[in-house]
């Protein structure tokens, strides 16, 4: 018997306890965790990079700008994507190029606001976020939203295809990001250099993707209805997610803004890392009944809980010397990201929310998203005036909190079985 019959074998084995199908997982999760591998990595050179080499002033205003940016994206269909991929998942194949057409559409007022926004800092004799607005306003309606065939091709289950172009778009876009870092030190080169690459990269192989779909496909009458419903939905959980940084910089400044995302930067690497399992569990949460989901979804969940509770712990033991040895510069990270990595503990709640996404009603989504953002927003705002920067990070760990309590609720009570 050959090694990889034998590691198949092994893997039909684990099955009966781990209650997965492992060979789904093995494949689809091997090249995702590729894919994440190499993202990780390439974020952790930039970083590096980042840290060396760009001024705390110049990396704090550059953070604001971008969060400014994913404020300003909420007049696109942000919630696009997870409809695409519950369609595609269900066999419309043909509903990439609608999606992606409203999608771009809509995100042309996001180019008009960021245009406003510049028009306002000008006025305020501030050219330096005058100029940088005016600069990223054109990308503004094309980065994420001609992004919409990775969503495709996880609808498909085509996760080797989506890694790989993931890590294309990763690697071109970091070197170009590192290179405009470490030769210039200029914000508007830097923020050109993060859109521009981004842009070109999604359009190539957007058409590539469309290419390969055929003419008669299927395509579904509700994928923009719906993805405009997840859309409003989002609106107040993208200001919420922006808001720390917004208020970091408003109360604080551009260093400690600085401070702050080298603090969470560990943990949000980490949990984009964690969550590649996500695309892998979508279309099978949309393949799967409510009570076939309530009977097998609580093991998994503990299973996933208890790997993250070991490298949360590892974390926030070998924090201070990998600070000390890559980000000496921002020693005073350390204990806001031992603290924020305890949010990396409210990961497996991720996959019930999809599961209501999916099954749930269109109130209980609404009021789980909208209840959840006006807890963060109230928390930011109370506790970042109170306590700086650890008041954001209590905010942060306030709301998942929250979430996951009213996630656990709504899937185990409130969702009626088929």
């Amino acid at each position: 018997m050959g090694i990889k019959q034998k590691t198949k074998e092994f893997f039909l084995w684990t099955q009966k306890y781990v209650k997965t199908d492992m060979l789904y997982l093995v494949r689809g999760g091997f090249w995702l965790a590729s894919g994440n591998i190499i993202s990780a990595a390439l974020a952790f050179v930039l970083a590096v990079a980042t840290a060396h080499y760009l001024p705390k002033e110049i990396f704090g205003t550059y953070k604001y700008v971008l969060s400014m940016a994913s404020i300003l994206l909420v007049f696109s269909l942000s919630g696009m994507g997870t409809s695409l991929t519950r369609s595609v998942a269900r066999g419309y194949d043909g509903s990439l190029v609608p999606a992606t057409k409203a999608s771009v559409g809509w995100g042309t007022i996001s180019g008009l606001a960021s245009i406003a926004v510049s028009f306002y800092y000008f006025l305020h004799q501030n050219t330096v976020l005058g100029c940088a607005f005016l600069v990223i306003a054109g990308f503004l309606p094309l980065k994420d939203n001609l992004s919409l065939y990775l969503s495709w091709l996880a609808g498909k289950k085509n996760f080797a295809r989506f890694s790989v172009y993931n890590i294309v778009n990763q690697i071109l876009t970091t070197v170009i990001l590192i290179l405009a870092i470490v030769f210039t030190r200029n914000l508007f080169l830097i923020l050109l250099a993060y859109f521009a690459p981004r842009v070109v990269v999604h359009a190539i192989l957007l058409i590539k993707t469309k290419r390969e779909i055929p003419r008669d496909s299927k395509q579904d009458p509700d994928v923009i209805s719906y993805g405009m419903h997840l859309s409003a939905i989002g609106i107040l959980t993208e200001l919420a997610g922006q808001l720390d940084n917004i208020l970091v910089w408003n109360s604080l400044g551009a260093v400690p803004l600085a401070i702050y995302s080298f603090a969470t930067a560990p943990t949000n690497q980490m949990r984009s890392f964690l969550k590649s399992v996500f695309p892998l569990s979508f279309p099978k949460l949309a393949q799967r009944t409510v009570g076939e989901l309530k009977k097998t979804l609580p093991h998994k969940l503990f299973i996933m809980l208890g790997c993250i509770v070991a490298i949360v712990a590892a974390y926030i033991f070998a924090a201070p010397y990998l600070f000390k040895i890559f980000f000496p510069k921002y020693m005073g990270s350390v204990f806001f990201s031992q603290i924020f990595a305890l949010t990396l503990l409210f990961i497996p709640r991720g996959i019930l929310t999809d599961a209501i996404t999916i099954h749930a009603s269109t109130k209980k989504i609404y009021f789980l998203n909208l209840s959840s953002a006006v807890i963060q927003i109230v928390a930011l705002v109370i506790l970042v005036s109170l306590f700086g920067i650890l008041g954001a990070i209590f905010a942060r760990i306030a709301t998942e909190l929250y979430v996951t309590t009213l996630s656990i609720a709504f899937f185990f009570r409130e969702i009626k079985n088929f």
